[in-house]
């Protein structure tokens, strides 16, 4: 669960985050997320017969069906009711709105949600100090090198959250399919990260701004956006999804708004 302070945000909630830990959901919400995921398109349920392991199987089903209990709060609807789909590009959406964006790992879902603007999410695990961290080189531009020893002083982790923050910009645009050796980094000023075309770039990339802050102690998640978002206008959901969610998730954002300001990095 995201740690957060309460306190009075002035500015217009723009994306909701909501997270779930894999490991504290109880057997009710459980059931909940599986009910709503039996009412997905057969394209989620053809993906989901794929997976060979039960636990991934279960863990992509879940992920699914939190995304639309999300979602299906946020649009004033029974999660059902919703039809997803993807646009021309292949990301995800829902048609009519909210835009949204979701990534999971074997031990957290994410998904950000908003009502006026598109955004691109990724969680990647990150080891803890002393542990064995996979390499991810092809991630890093000839630009990246400076930001590198911003995100962490072992090259192994930087680059792990280098790749998030380029992988969120990428479920942003939908360009999926862009090397990651073509896009440059850059940490601003105000916290946030640059995300725009390399040197080395051969099409043209459409610039984006990213957010990065810790998951618990093993994970990070970056949120994309095209323009800068104020952090005051990005709220967490105020309680980690134990059970399945309550009736209205933005009455209870409007009563208790944890800041966001104090996830960063």
């Amino acid at each position: 669960m995201l740690p957060y302070i309460v306190e009075e945000v002035a500015s217009p909630v723009m994306i909701l985050l909501s997270t779930l830990a894999l490991a504290t959901v109880s057997a009710q919400a459980q059931s909940a997320y599986l009910a709503a995921f039996d009412v997905a398109g057969a394209t989620e349920r053809k993906r989901a017969e794929r997976f060979g392991r039960q636990l991934d199987r279960l863990s992509y089903q879940l992920a699914h069906g939190f995304l639309r209990h999300v979602l299906a709060q946020e649009a004033g609807c029974d999660p059902e009711e919703l039809r997803l789909s993807v646009s021309a590009n292949g990301k995800p959406i829902c048609p009519g709105g909210p835009f949204f964006n979701m990534s999971h790992t074997a031990d957290w879902i994410a998904v950000a949600v908003s009502s006026s603007r598109d955004v691109g999410l990724d969680v990647e695990a990150v080891a803890a100090t002393g542990a064995q961290v996979h390499r991810v080189p092809m991630a890093v531009a000839a630009e990246d090198e400076g930001v590198l020893p911003l995100l962490d002083r072992r090259r192994e982790q930087a680059e792990t959250m280098l790749w998030s923050i380029k992988e969120a910009a990428l479920k942003l645009t939908g360009e999926v399919m862009t090397d990651p050796g073509h896009m440059a980094v850059r940490r601003r000023r105000d916290g946030l990260f640059h995300v725009s075309p390399s040197r080395a770039a051969r099409a043209p990339f459409h610039d984006a701004f990213v957010r990065q802050v810790r998951l618990g102690d093993t994970h990070v998640l970056s949120l994309a956006t095209y323009e800068p978002v104020p952090a005051s206008q990005i709220t967490v959901s105020p309680e980690c999804w134990h059970g399945p969610p309550g009736p209205n998730i933005q009455a209870r954002v409007e009563q208790r708004s944890p800041s966001f300001l104090d996830f960063h990095l």
